[in-house]
């Protein structure tokens, strides 16, 4: 049989068959290739995706420490400050329990007898608190205690200006010259 004896339409019409049959296999070994690759790819999206998230455990990791650290070292700064202010205390403590053996030893002018409180005279000699003596004395431990001149004055029911004048003369040099 001859090509030419075959009619036109004919050999078109198998031309058009060939390239059916040849955009099948081409179709389906394409598709036997996504298959294979889509198991691959969905190996690598697999593998993508862990390495992904061991990333971020790392980060979140690294965080976590970065904060760990943070907190501790707050933690420590604290602690520092509360041992010095446990510190300052006991010297504190310390200094007090000085000054009250100091003043076991010093009767307050306000220890006197209370029917002595009735006479005129002690009102007077309270107004009249010398510079001298152990009511000086007195006066200048509370004043060294962390007492307010005001204070002492309302406590001890004197004026302020011989309070003053007290604790102007710490050594009590006035005292002394008078």
């Amino acid at each position: 049989m001859n090509l030419s004896e075959i009619h036109p339409f004919v050999q078109v019409l198998f031309i058009v068959a060939f390239g059916i049959m040849m955009r099948r296999s081409i179709v389906r070994r394409l598709r036997r290739r996504r298959k294979t690759d889509s198991v691959a790819e969905a190996r690598q999206e697999m593998e993508r995706r862990r390495k992904d998230s061991q990333r971020q455990l790392e980060q979140h990791e690294v965080r976590l420490h970065d904060t760990a650290r943070q907190t501790e070292a707050v933690l420590q700064t604290k602690l520092s400050i509360l041992d010095e202010m446990v510190a300052e205390t006991d010297r504190e403590i310390a200094r007090l329990e000085e000054l009250l053996e100091e003043v076991k030893g010093i009767p307050s002018p306000l220890e006197r007898d209370h029917s002595a409180s009735d006479d005129p005279t002690w009102s007077d000699a309270r107004q009249k608190l010398s510079l001298q003596g152990e009511p000086a004395q007195f006066v200048r431990l509370l004043h060294q205690s962390g007492f307010t001149a005001e204070e002492i004055a309302r406590q001890m029911n004197v004026p302020l200006a011989a309070i003053q004048q007290i604790l102007d003369d710490p050594d009590g040099k006035q005292s002394r010259a008078a």
